[in-house]
């Protein structure tokens, strides 16, 4: 009998570990970036989740504004990127901001020699 509940304790402090370590380890959903600043850190990104129920295709999924370095919003924008997937957004280059994104693919915006922004090809 001391064989087997020695066994038994041992299986108990492995499956313990085991959830210890999917709790420090475990999945998460991917939280935005608070600010992230532009190469030469004249513009700022910030992303953030929609948690508006108003329109449930666009509930959850990632928004991201584009601000001068005084904070002004220059560019803003509802993507259907599911916060629920894996989701990056990050800057290529001083002026173009691109978004990866598991469920919709990739997409990237780009400042117009106007100032303006808008979506381009990837």
């Amino acid at each position: 009998m001391l064989p087997f509940m020695l066994c038994a304790l041992k299986r108990l402090i492995l499956m313990l570990m085991v959830i210890g370590l999917m709790a420090l380890c475990g999945c998460s959903s991917r939280t935005p970036t608070p600010e992230l600043k532009s190469p030469d850190g004249q513009l700022v990104l910030v992303t953030s989740i929609n948690t508006s129920q108003a329109d449930m295709t666009k509930y959850l999924c990632v928004k991201f504004e584009i601000r001068d370095s005084s904070g002004t919003v220059l560019y803003q924008e509802q993507t259907g990127a599911s916060t629920r997937m894996k989701w990056r957004m990050y800057w290529d280059g001083n002026r173009r901001v691109v978004l990866e994104s598991s469920d919709i693919g990739t997409y990237a915006w780009e400042q117009q020699p106007d100032g303006k922004w808008k979506s381009v090809a990837r």
